[in-house]
């Protein structure tokens, strides 16, 4: 390419927004969905006041004779063939239409939001609208009202200068030249190359792709997705359908939604090209799949359609709704009842792709693989195996099933890499250690503890109910059915001198039901445990504390004595669920 294929412009912001308004922009199907935060398009607005650079924008000359899938800035329907379409420079587009015209845009998880960005003239500064500053005169609540229809700028500045009852002459100037400094922004030009209409789709999407990889602003998952778009359009539109489908619930047919994970296309990728080319690194991929001969590094367009046959099979199978929900049968064998139980989806997207590679390579009966992907599962959730580099771990995995020849040696080596990571150093001090910590949410170590109470049909603490029980998705009560509790309460403790970081300890949590949760209040465990216990006959309360990990008479104990006895208890009960899950 040379330098006769593009040209260099500027249009005002004012235009560009018209243009967006008028369909004449829009986005190629390359590019990945609004993903800046409201704060990110407030850096945005502050830098175009203070007259910083923002960088500039690389449009692409639309062909209507080629085939090339558009994407309609804001999410509006598609009413005619735009003229230029969106390769760099889509974030910074999409924010300032959404600020100046005040229309809602599509975000990644498929929910459409307005941006609404509030603006202290005496301060200069921008804020993200929120529940503090709409309550205050200091602030223009809403600046895209500064750019509605027959608007008078010089009646807002006079309004607002009343309202905050400002009479320094040079601090009502400063005001009103800051108003006017922000409704004067559409005539702001902005850098703009054209690329021409003759350069190539594949050309676009390797432009695309260097242009966003500075900063690592795009993952090798989103230039995976990218040649998809370029090669095999409509396996990406699957992707991207199977994973609105998962995150919407629908009565008429089946789908691909679940209580476990919303996946984005990026997550799913990873998936079909951990199965059908047993490979975590997808770097190495989307060399391969632009037609990289690994040994002799050179391209060519043979290479490429075969390596997209081996990721169009792949991928067929990974969306597979049958796959797709008995793996997640397995995830519920494991214990674990719903997303807020899930510590990392990367455990469970690489338990699917090892569910795929069992299921579909070495054609393990249904039975014996539900067991062994709820073991490996269990076992990688609880230990945080893939929480560090999950790419590199993922790859090392992959490796060792390198040499699996058939159903028995398949499960053998799931056995043996849970083994490794299970030592009886582990159950005996890594799991009390990583129990002896403070965390106000779940960690990995509790909710394998809350896995293990379903998985040997406990009963919540001072209650007849299964936790399991509770955990049902067909009933939608106002508040969740169970609440995670100090045993210790806050305010006694506090009372005693212990710290924040003393009361929060994972130990020192237990499920029960919401109203007990109230009952107890700030009470101490020796005041209110004969309270909720007095019904109770003393083999249910046995039963009930070995399960809870609750030591005799913790009620009455000094606390650092009652958390160092339950983390080991806790550590044991642990370990008897995950012997119940493998035997």
């Amino acid at each position: 390419m040379d330098n006769d294929t593009f040209r260099s412009t500027a249009y005002t912001i004012g235009r560009l927004v018209d243009k967006i308004v008028g369909q004449e922009i829009a986005l190629p199907d390359i590019q990945r969905p609004f993903v800046w935060s409201n704060t990110d398009v407030r850096n945005l607005l502050d830098s175009i006041f203070r007259g910083y650079p923002v960088g500039h924008l690389l449009l692409w000359e639309n062909d209507t004779s080629r085939t090339t899938k558009v994407k309609i800035i804001g999410g509006n329907s598609q009413q005619q063939e735009p003229d230029m379409l969106v390769i760099d420079g889509q974030q910074r587009l999409t924010s300032l239409y959404a600020v100046i015209t005040g229309q809602k845009i599509t975000r990644k998880n498929g929910t459409k939001e307005a941006i609404k960005i509030a603006f202290n003239p005496i301060q200069e500064r921008f804020f993200v609208s929120n529940a503090v500053n709409q309550k205050s005169i200091t602030y223009l609540q809403d600046i895209s009202k500064l750019w509605e229809k027959d608007v008078d700028m010089f009646e807002i500045a006079e309004q607002y200068v009343s309202n905050n009852n400002l009479t320094d002459r040079e601090q009502i100037a400063k005001a009103k030249k800051a108003i006017n400094s922000v409704s004067q922004f559409k005539n702001i030009k902005l850098p703009t190359l054209i690329l021409d209409k003759l350069i190539s789709e594949e050309e676009i999407a390797e432009i695309f792709v260097r242009t966003n990889s500075k900063g690592k602003r795009l993952s090798q998952a989103d230039f995976i997705l990218t040649l998809m778009s370029v090669h095999w359009d409509e396996g990406r539109f699957d992707l991207e359908k199977f994973c609105e489908d998962a995150r919407n619930p629908t009565a008429e047919k089946p789908s691909a939604f679940n209580h476990f994970i919303k996946p984005s296309p990026d997550q799913l990728i990873r998936v079909v090209v951990g199965y059908g080319f047993e490979r975590a690194r997808l770097k190495d991929i989307y060399s391969i799949l632009k037609g990289k001969n690994i040994d002799t590094g050179t391209y060519s367009s043979s290479n490429r359609e075969s390596q997209f046959e081996i990721l169009k099979k792949a991928q067929e199978k990974s969306l597979n709704l049958n796959s797709w929900h008995s793996f997640m049968s397995c995830i519920k064998f494991a214990g674990f009842r719903d997303n807020k139980m899930i510590s990392s989806n990367a455990s469970l997207l690489f338990a699917y792709v090892l569910y795929l590679i069992g299921q579909l390579k070495y054609s393990v009966p249904q039975r014996e693989l539900k067991k062994c992907i709820a073991q490996w599962f269990f076992m990688s959730s609880m230990t945080g195996r893939y929480t560090g580099s999950s790419e590199t771990a993922m790859e090392s995995d992959l490796f060792e099933f390198q040499d699996v020849k058939d159903t028995d040696s398949f499960i053998s080596q799931i056995s043996k890499l849970c083994e490794t990571s299970l030592t009886q150093d582990y159950w005996n001090i890594t799991l009390p250690s990583n129990l002896a910590k403070s965390a106000k949410g779940e960690t990995a170590s509790s909710l394998a503890y809350c896995a293990s109470l379903v998985i040997l049909g406990a009963k919540v603490l001072f209650s007849p109910q299964k936790l399991a029980d509770l955990w049902d998705h067909t009933v939608q009560p106002p508040r969740f059915g169970i609440e995670r509790h100090h045993l210790f309460p806050k305010e006694y403790l506090s009372s005693l001198g212990y710290s924040e970081r003393d009361i929060n300890q994972i130990a020192n949590y237990a499920y029960i039901e919401w109203s007990d949760n109230l009952n107890i209040s700030d009470k101490a465990p020796s005041e209110y445990v004969p309270e909720l216990t007095s019904n109770y006959s003393i083999k249910e309360l046995k039963q009930m504390y070995y399960f809870h990990a609750l030591p005799d008479g913790w009620e009455h104990m000094e606390y650092p004595e009652f958390l160092a006895k339950r983390q080991k208890l806790i550590s044991e009960i642990v370990y008897e669920a995950y012997t119940k899950l493998t035997n």
